[in-house]
């Protein structure tokens, strides 16, 4: 078995169709766990060098120290925590632009109530809600 885990996946696979089933089927076991530790490994942590400004530094060790956590664990969950929320921001703010366009749509089209005739209704409203009492 040692000489097959030095061949290349395409040796493995011809050489698997010549092999009796059980021995097969290790083969094939070793193969797909050698693939799935080698997409393992590209989930990793890597490692990033950042200069911070001495106050952000003390602030993050002082919030390590205050949650029992390592420095480079708040990092992280900082990290984290920011990229979330510029992208909640980001999908908030293209919400928002496709409603203001959808509205000015609506005025170059004409579909507008003016302030009066909200007022009127609303004036209704109010008395019809009072007559009901």
């Amino acid at each position: 078995m040692g000489e097959i885990k030095k061949k290349s996946a395409r040796e493995l696979s011809s050489l698997n169709m010549r092999l009796p089933i059980p021995e097969r089927w290790k083969i094939l076991f070793f193969h797909t766990r050698l693939r799935i530790s080698r997409r393992a490994n590209m989930a990793k942590k890597v490692s990033v060098t950042m200069q911070l400004d001495h106050d952000v530094n003390e602030r993050i060790l002082a919030e390590a120290a205050r949650e029992h956590q390592s420095a480079e664990v708040i990092a992280e969950a900082l990290l984290r925590e920011s990229l979330d929320r510029r992208s909640e921001e980001r999908a908030y703010r293209a919400h928002y632009d496709e409603r203001v366009a959808a509205g000015l749509a609506d005025i170059r089209a004409g579909r507008v109530t003016s302030h009066n005739e909200v007022m009127a209704k609303l004036a209704a409203l109010q008395a019809e809600a009072t007559r009901g009492k």
